[in-house]
């Protein structure tokens, strides 16, 4: 039962967990180069594996009789060879034990030591509430001598408190906690303190407590991070250590069974994947200067009780230096001097690794659904997200078909699977700081080497017709250009259709031909034919003009493009199907050379700039089922010869009826990429005009030809257009 209570827990959070964050930074600064003025200043907080449990000497521990016992670092059991004692600066041979910052102590005067100051306040059995809201209490009951025993409750300063003491910037703020709130130590001493073989319902009862406190403790580390990076400061760089596997999995005998172990190291990785991913949400969602640091790794083969073990097993004798007399020491299951030093060597490398370089955070969202209908969502469907050949992260779509997943910018190849759909890949590529919206990915139901056909029409964007003689260049998976061998090459007829036979699947068609821009046309082959499997290629265009070129799926049948913009007497313009065109004096600014009224497109747009202000570009939804987020919409922006940027319509935005894509502002692109209720002409920067007196001269009584008025929005499209105009 407790194995199918833990995988129910790892498959819950598979679906929103960053596996590996490998590549984070930020610049904080060079350390070599600081002064007394600016020194470095690193903060260690949190619980016993923080504070150095376990490893002698304690700060403190050489006092004599009960002064040591009054010793607030004593009490905590922080120890001179912490791993937080152990941290190096970049380019110095400096740890930071040897700038430890006494804040208990008169003579911890921080300005006498000078470049570097390391502020140690992590106490052994801390709760995250001890770091940010309630002093810790801690049970002293110790005999000093035959006639003298110290007993008492000593409360330990809220560990946040630490800040009001600093008066610098701190740089970093190190911390390991949570294993306190699920109560980690009580299921190890459980389980070394009963007969392991003749009942474990002990052990399983007490993890079952454990994880259901899991989604509690998740909401009070999101709490103390945000509270953590307010007390220190927005330029502190939080560093939040994982914990190691903590048993030898191939289990001790009396002590332990292997049954036991793997439970117990399992919870643990469960729980250090809630940490990573709060981490990740915190620094995405919350702007927090926050990285998650592994140390799983490092510890493998070193649980206690292998071998090489850099944990302590338990010890059922307290030491001379326990807070207090009795059964089981708080030693056990610590890190010892060799786990110290681990510990030091994953969180060193990771200050190295945030000097030296900087890496800034997208966001990658889409919908998965059944090609066959190319509407129905896939929930539960695993997306895998890869950088070259390694994993990097992973989340499952909802009910609804969307995923959402944070990865650093750079080139990204993702793998969808789902219970009888063919594999799905496609080639992605993140923006820092924005949300990239891929295509809707479009799963083939089937098996593996099933055949099929794809046929379609590739047109000109510029006159929507068909073009003859395009070379389409076909590769396994979307948006795949070059990745893999070649599958086949077909070549378009006269009337721009081709017809291809492949195993059924996804595919890239790679498009060219003489005079026209090099183009990646997505298609899907299923069991039989699969037509309008279409695509469109644009003529390079002349000067520095921009061609616009949408196109979309069966439904809605009708999306209409819109620009609005200025002229270089200050009046403005748009230009959608009822006027096609714009002239500033003599020159064509913009024109709608294709009006699409049935579905797919093309539907394009060409644009000549005369102005530096903004030119405006949306889209609107006139008529047919559906909506844009269902659209599979798609607009390519050429300039030139080149393909400028490609925005896919966003599915988890609402069913608004505007999708605000771009603004060209003086050559430069400024991207909305959002759905709406009205159109939005205010958000890029204008440097003539005010929005509020552009015209958008939108005529009620124009309607298209071969489509009824009727399918205008009666509540949207006039009255909010004239809102801008009052």
């Amino acid at each position: 039962m407790m194995n199918k209570t833990l995988k129910l827990y790892t498959t819950l959070l598979c679906s929103m967990i960053v596996i590996v964050l490998t590549i984070m930074a930020i610049t904080i600064g060079v350390f070599a180069t600081n002064s007394n003025d600016d020194p470095v200043i690193i903060v260690s907080l949190g619980d016993s594996y923080s504070s150095g449990e376990g490893i002698e000497p304690f700060y403190g521990q050489d006092k004599s009789g009960s002064d040591k016992c009054y010793d607030l670092n004593w009490v905590c059991h922080r120890s001179e060879k912490s791993w937080g004692s152990l941290l190096k600066f970049p380019n110095t041979e400096i740890l930071t034990g040897s700038k430890f910052v006494d804040v208990q102590s008169d003579d911890g005067n921080a300005s006498s030591y000078s470049a570097y100051q390391w502020y140690f306040v992590a106490c052994s059995g801390a709760t995250v509430e001890n770091v940010n809201a309630t002093p810790q209490t801690k049970s002293v009951s110790k005999r000093i001598s035959l006639r003298e025993k110290v007993e008492y409750d000593a409360s330990i300063p809220v560990q946040l408190d630490v800040f009001n003491d600093i008066s610098g910037d701190v740089d970093y703020v190190t911390i390991t906690i949570g294993g306190n709130d699920l109560g980690f130590s009580d299921i190890i001493t459980s389980c070394v303190t009963s007969c392991s073989f003749l009942n474990n319902r002990s052990l399983y009862k007490q993890m079952n407590v454990a994880l259901s406190k899991i989604e509690q403790t998740s909401n009070d580390l999101t709490e103390l991070y945000n509270d953590i990076a307010e007390a220190a400061g927005e330029q502190a760089c939080i560093l939040v250590a994982g914990y190691p596997e903590l048993l030898d999995y191939s289990g001790k005998g009396a002590i332990f069974n292997q049954e036991e172990a793997t439970v117990i190291n399992e919870a643990v990785r469960l729980f250090n994947q809630r940490i990573e991913v709060l981490v990740a949400q915190c620094r995405i969602m919350d702007g927090l200067n926050i990285y998650y640091v592994d140390v799983e790794s490092e510890f493998t083969d070193h649980q206690a009780y292998s071998d090489d073990s850099w944990i302590n097993g338990i010890d059922l004798v307290t030491n001379d230096e326990d807070i207090t007399d009795g059964m089981v020491s708080a030693y056990s299951i610590h890190p010892n001097a060799k786990g110290a030093e681990a510990y030091a060597r994953c969180v060193n490398a990771k200050i190295a690794e945030i000097e030296s370089t900087k890496v800034n955070y997208g966001t990658l969202s889409g919908m998965v659904c059944k090609a066959s209908d190319r509407t129905t969502p896939i929930g539960a469907a695993v997306i895998s997200i890869y950088s070259g050949d390694t994993l990097y992260s992973a989340c499952t779509s909802s009910s609804t078909g969307n995923y959402t997943i944070f990865v650093p910018e750079g080139d990204y190849k993702v793998v969808i699977s789902a219970d009888g759909y063919i594999s799905f890949t496609a080639y992605v590529t993140v923006t820092a700081d924005t949300v990239t919206y891929t295509e809707t990915y479009l799963m083939v139901q089937g098996a593996v080497g099933t055949t099929g056909a794809a046929t379609g029409t590739i047109t000109s964007a510029l006159t929507g017709t068909g073009v003859s003689g395009v070379s389409l260049v076909v590769r396994e998976g979307w948006d795949n250009t070059s990745v893999g061998d070649v599958i086949t090459t077909v070549t378009t007829g006269s009337s721009g259709a081709y017809s291809v036979t492949l195993p059924i699947g996804n595919y890239t068609m790679y498009a060219t031909k003489d005079g026209y821009i090099a183009t990646s046309i997505n298609i899907v082959v299923q069991a039989g034919t699969t037509s309008s499997q279409n695509g469109s290629i644009s003529p390079i265009i002349s000067g520095d003009n921009f061609r616009v070129v949408l196109t979309w799926g069966a439904n809605p049948r009708d999306l209409d493009s819109h620009v609005v913009g200025t002229l270089s007497n200050g009046s403005s313009f748009h230009t959608y199907f009822a006027k096609k065109s714009a002239y500033d004096g003599s020159v064509e600014v913009c024109n709608l050379d294709v009006d699409d009224t049935t579905s797919y497109g093309p539907e394009t747009i060409t644009l000549q700039l005369t102005t530096s202000n903004p030119y405006y570009y949306y889209i609107y939804l006139y008529a047919g089922t559906g909506s844009l987020a269902t659209s599979e919409a798609q607009i390519n922006l050429y300039q030139g010869d080149t393909l400028v940027a490609t925005f896919n319509v966003p599915t988890d935005q609402g069913s608004g009826r505007y999708w605000n894509v771009f603004a060209i502002v003086d050559g430069q692109l400024t991207v909305r990429n959002t759905i709406a209720s009205s159109a939005d002409v205010s958000y890029a920067s204008t440097s003539g005009i005010s929005v509020a007196s552009i015209d958008l001269d939108l005529d009620v009584d124009e309607s298209k030809d071969g489509a009824e008025e009727e399918d205008l929005d009666e509540d949207g499209t006039i009255e909010t257009i004239i809102e801008y105009v009052e």
